[in-house]
């Protein structure tokens, strides 16, 4: 499941389980599953790192 940590200041993105108790980058306990623009953005991000790199 990917998560969005809901405090001010942290909003990270992030996949975990349904057992996640707190944001893993700023250690608060405000997490809600991602919302769908979230979803995409996370994924589009992840995706970009895959890609090989061209000169």
């Amino acid at each position: 499941m990917i998560w969005c940590c809901q405090t001010k200041e942290c909003h990270w993105v992030f996949i975990g389980s349904a057992r996640e108790q707190v944001c893993p980058e700023c250690g608060k306990r405000s997490l809600l599953p991602a919302t769908r623009e979230q979803r995409k953005s996370f994924v589009r991000e992840q995706t970009a790192l895959l890609r090989p790199k061209t000169s």
